[in-house]
């Protein structure tokens, strides 16, 4: 025997091994009779493979032995046909030549024992070609009926038995060919092993080769359902059971049947495959559904094992029938029917299978019931907030007081009076409901029905007119009209919303007068720095002219007119800085009735003898302030009281603590709650109409004759007030007098006082090296001067970059002079870039005023050096001498 005769019987002994195992612990576990028809269908192939030539060679010797061998050998087709007719009927004439062939065969035997290669060896062949023949195309014919794992089986089971009836023509060939006779052996020995592999693939089917099949089938079940939406999964969940059951398992029918929400005690038909189980009605009792239902598993019998509805169906279709429960421990939701018309080849395989399915289909059903409920529950979710979003849209509009709703009809006519139009037009919708809305409006009621249409054709309508209260008062309100047309409720009209502009339009004005009065200040502001430059210019030239050895004394008329000039020239921009916020003030704490007391016995000189002051402290308000800017407030006020009583009359003033609650507009400013010291300052002159009142605080605006004022003293006041924090408010009226009401933050007594700069020793000379950077050719040329005639070294620059130039050798600068504004930088940002250098440099800054890159609303940072223009040359030395002597506050940087 060579070794590949060796290696093939090996594999088959293995493989029958293999079946046996499988087949009889399928056995012993399931009891189920298939298994040993299956036993004896591979044992009997087993004897003829193997021992066939052996059996063949004893039988000639002892008859007997022959006998029980061709009867043995010549049964297999019966065992074959058993495992058939579990799917298929076997036709009685197949079974009657199955019974009755063994016996026949085996009394030839014995009668006619074999004595060459020409006896009954060709007509055994015939006989079991035919037969497994049949056997085969039954296996073949259910196989492409079925699907999942019963068909794979059929079909492994199909091939092996065809393999079978090659091995019977080789047995029939080997009686007429010797080199068929000669290869006989090998080749039935290499068809066996095809054999017992698809027998053992088909008949046994290992554990984790049916699970493979079982997933796959389940897997295309599962994905055909996923593509489907929920909804739609969830009602198409017993169609696509059906549907995946038959083919995975052979059956006749299949019907799925769910409890009737109705009637929870009845099961009724939602899906089938057969006509005749699609309006079946059953009562789970003590049959196969009771039963399935009753232990949550699966029950298998015959059609009258079923309940009676169930059984008269089942019984013309078909003799097996399975119950399979469709649900959980939670809910059971019904029933799987499967009847088919002889049985299974493979129950426990196909059981498994259908259970797995129906798992899945509870899974989905129970999906789609927590979409229904979930549905349900946002449904009553959305009642709820349709109800809340109601109740809250009505408070909202019982709530609204600056707009009037109205729904009126095409003609015009008020149809609903919401409580927002009660407030705007004064009337209560008793009164107006059914009423015309026309004179509302100002206007006639066809006026107003062409109104209407317009909205009707441009879908809206924005206005803004007059309109007129109930008690006959105009105001002036902004309308929009949107017409209504909803045919599924039958309701027609439009909506008119109003609102009331009154207030609005007063904001309005405000604002255009802050904004015109910030901008008049930034202009002035820029003015005044530009006039300082050049008083500062002309001063200073005055002094050299005056300090020349050549000076003619007879020009010292023209030279101290000059000055004069110039001094009412700086008097007006410091009343322009004063205006525009843009004056620099060194604050600290004063009492504020003190300052006026003081002020009271200069004003008696200032005024004149026709008009007195009265002075009342009702209390003693501490504020944080510079003294000069509020004498200069008090000052203002006090010489326009004096102006607007040509014939005399007194003035009073009178300062106290006021207590805000809240905050509270003064003019165009809006007071924090807290403690204001209050100035007030009243007259009883001339008094001023509105159009006068809305223009006092302008710069450069008087009622005056031409010469008599410059109009900036109110300004001047404004600015202060405004830069400090506070607020005005003024009171007048025609003939009744003036009464000007200054609010001023409060502080505590407490609060530190601001340091202020010594004006330095009388010693004006000194040897240090100084920076100038200015940008303005002639106050660069001038600052030289000075200083370079007291013995300083000078080095000057018209903007940063030269600045920076010149510092950078070893060159050792004691003092940086700046101008807080130049080309390409600023004077700060200068300081700082050098005292990373030098970080003990002092700096000094000149400016016609405190530019926001210096100050912080005004106020100096503590520690900074300020000079503004103009000034003198004494007023430059001291200042110089001061900070170089160490006696002022060296530069804090400004953050």
């Amino acid at each position: 025997m060579s070794a590949a005769d060796v290696f093939v019987l090996v594999v088959c002994y293995l493989l029958v091994g293999l079946t046996a195992w499988e087949t009889g612990r399928g056995w012993l576990r399931y009891r189920d009779r298939y298994r040993v028809d299956i036993l004896f269908v591979v044992g009997q192939l087993v004897a003829v493979l193997l021992f066939g030539d052996r059996a063949i060679a004893i039988g000639q010797q002892h008859p007997f032995f022959a006998f029980i061998f061709n009867l043995v050998f010549l049964s297999q087709p019966f065992f074959l046909f058993r495992l058939v007719d579990r799917f298929h009927r076997v036709h009685n004439f197949v079974w009657a030549l199955a019974i009755a062939s063994p016996f026949a065969g085996a009394m030839a035997a014995l009668v006619w024992p074999m004595t060459g290669p020409y006896d009954w060896t060709p007509v055994v062949a015939l006989y079991f070609a035919l037969q497994l023949s049949y056997a085969a195309w039954a296996f073949s014919r259910e196989a492409q009926r079925a699907s999942g794992v019963a068909g794979a089986r059929l079909w492994f089971a199909a091939l092996g038995t065809w393999l079978h009836v090659a091995i019977a023509i080789i047995f029939g060939l080997q009686a007429y060919s010797l080199a068929a006779a000669a290869a006989g052996p090998s080749l039935r020995h290499l068809l066996g092993v095809g054999v017992f592999a698809c027998y053992y693939a088909g008949l046994v089917a290992p554990r984790q080769l049916r699970a493979m099949w079982e997933q796959r089938e389940l897997y295309r079940h599962v994905r055909d359902s996923q593509e489907q939406p929920p909804d739609v999964r969830a009602l198409r969940a017993a169609d696509d059971l059906c549907r995946a059951v038959g083919q995975g398992v052979v059956s006749i029918a299949r019907a799925v049947l769910l409890f009737d929400e109705a009637r929870p005690d009845v099961l009724r038909t939602v899906a089938t495959s057969d006509a005749a189980l699609a309006a079946l009605i059953v009562r789970p009792a003590m049959g196969l559904v009771g039963q399935s239902l009753q232990r949550g598993a699966a029950a298998a019998g015959r059609a009258r094992d079923c309940e009676p509805e169930l059984a008269e169906v089942t019984r013309r279709l078909g003799r097996s029938v399975w119950s399979v429960p469709i649900g959980n421990t939670d809910r059971q939701w019904g029933v799987l029917i499967v009847v088919q018309e002889y049985g299974s080849l493979f129950p426990a395989d196909d059981l498994e299978f259908i259970q797995v399915l129906c798992r899945q289909a509870t899974l989905t059903l129970d999906h789609a019931r927590l979409i229904e409920a979930e549905r349900a529950m946002q449904q009553r979710s959305a009642a709820l907030r349709l109800r809340d979003s109601e109740v809250r849209f009505a408070r909202i509009l019982e709530s609204i007081r600056d707009y009037a709703v109205l729904l009126v009809n095409d003609a015009g006519a008020i149809l609903a009076w919401k409580a927002g139009a009660d407030v705007v037009f004064g009337a209560t919708a008793e009164l107006m409901i059914g009423a015309s809305a026309a004179p509302l409006y100002r206007r006639s009621d066809a006026e107003f029905r062409a109104l209407l249409g317009e909205a009707r054709q441009s879908g809206y309508l924005d206005d803004e007119n007059p309109c007129q209260r109930h008690d006959g008062a105009v105001f002036f309100a902004s309308t929009t009209i949107r017409p209504i047309h909803e045919q599924s409720v039958g309701l027609s009209g439009f909506v008119v919303v109003t609102r009331d502009e009154t207030e609005r339009r007063a904001l309005a004005e405000r604002l255009q007068q802050t904004q015109k009065m910030e901008a008049v200040g930034q202009l002035a502001g820029g003015v005044a720095h530009d006039f300082n430059n050049l008083l500062t210019a002309v001063l200073g030239y005055a002094a050299i002219i005056e300090s020349h050895p050549g000076y003619d004394r007879a020009l010292d008329e023209h030279l101290i007119e000059i000055r004069r000039i110039a001094e009412r020239a700086t008097a007006l921009t410091r009343r322009l800085l004063a205006f525009s916020r843009r004056q620099v003030v060194q604050p600290r704490l004063v009492n504020l009735a003190d300052i006026v007391r003081d002020l009271v016995a200069m004003l008696d000189r200032v005024l004149e003898d026709r008009v007195q002051v009265e002075f009342r402290a009702e209390a003693e308000g501490w504020i944080l302030a510079d003294p000069v800017q509020i004498e200069q407030v008090v000052l203002n006020l006090a010489v326009n009281a004096r102006d607007a009583m040509p014939s005399g009359g007194t003035i009073e003033i009178r300062t106290t603590i006021v207590a805000l609650d809240q905050p509270t507009r003064m003019g165009d400013s809006v007071l924090a709650a807290g403690f204001y010291s209050s100035l007030t300052v009243a007259d009883r002159g001339a008094g001023m109409d509105a159009a006068t009142m809305a223009r006092i605080f302008e710069p450069f605006f008087t009622t005056k004759d031409v010469g008599r004022g410059t109009g900036l003293g109110l300004s001047t006041v404004y600015g202060i007030v405004k830069q400090m924090g506070g607020g005005i408010h003024v009171t007048s009226a025609p003939g009744k007098g003036t009464t000007f009401m200054v609010l001023l933050p409060s502080a505590a007594a407490e609060a530190p006082a601001v340091d202020l700069p010594d004006a330095g020793e009388e010693r004006l000379d000194g040897h240090e090296t100084i920076l100038v950077a200015e940008d303005d050719d002639a106050i660069r040329g001038l600052l030289e001067g000075w200083l370079h005639k007291r013995g300083y070294r000078v080095i000057v620059a018209s903007n940063p970059a030269q600045a920076r130039t010149a510092m950078a050798g070893d060159i050792a600068v004691d003092l940086v002079v700046s101008d807080v504004i130049m080309p390409g930088g600023s004077g700060p940002a200068l300081v700082r870039e050098l005292q990373q250098q030098r970080p003990a440099l002092p700096a000094l800054y000149i400016s016609g005023y405190a530019h926001a890159t210096l100050t912080t609303e005004g106020h100096l940072p503590p520690g900074t050096n300020f000079l503004e223009k103009p000034f003198t040359e004494s007023e430059l030395l001291r200042r110089v001498r001061s900070v170089l002597a160490g006696k002022a506050k060296r530069v804090d940087e400004p953050r």
